[in-house]
């Protein structure tokens, strides 16, 4: 089976996977996991927080965005274009976020793009993801892209038991540092 091929059923088994959660439990796991990242230094020690709007039942990490800005940690959304490319651009607000590209909320044209340092965090979506840190996102491509040439933390964001022992994955596809689950926080690699 090619790596496509073996992406794509992937792809399946863990959107039906997500499918099957009830609304509550969900909403149990999506809080329990914020709280450990919260709670990590990687987080509390972070000079900006790349965060994502959650689309089509993706783990809700809304909380943490709230919680920075709260704080006063500067947060950013992505701005997608149909040329693969992705930016993250600096919101004070949600409010501020506004239907874009392929129907996911971002930030205006006007919100100022921001450059990660080694003190960034970066919350990684992912439909699946293996302990090494490899995922399987929707197959745009998008973060693979960005995570390319990406200094600061990264960290993928998935429920423990969602977990695989490995993803189908090639030469581009970049692993994350580290995965926030409703279990606590793990080392990839």
């Amino acid at each position: 089976m090619s790596i496509q091929n073996s992406k794509k059923a992937c792809r399946t088994e863990a959107r039906a996977r997500r499918d099957s959660r009830s609304y509550l439990v969900r909403l149990s796991l999506d809080d329990a996991l914020c709280q450990h990242i919260l709670s990590s230094s990687y987080y509390l020690e972070a000079d900006m927080v790349f965060c994502y709007m959650p689309v089509q039942g993706e783990i809700d990490v809304l909380s943490v965005a709230r919680d920075a800005m709260e704080r006063g940690i500067p947060v950013c959304f992505p701005k997608t274009t149909p040329y693969g490319v992705m930016t993250f651009h600096k919101v004070k607000d949600l409010f501020e976020l506004s239907l874009g590209a392929f129907g996911i909320s971002e930030p205006s044209q006007d919100a100022p793009c921001m450059t990660p340092t080694s003190k960034t965090l970066i919350l990684v979506p992912g439909l699946a993801f293996d302990r090494l840190g490899y995922r399987i996102g929707h197959g745009g491509g998008y973060y693979d892209r960005y995570l390319s040439t990406y200094s600061g933390v990264s960290m993928g964001i998935s429920y423990e038991e969602d977990l695989q022992t490995k993803v189908p994955h090639g030469g581009h596809d970049i692993a994350v540092a580290y995965l926030a689950t409703d279990k606590g926080i793990l080392k990839t690699k």
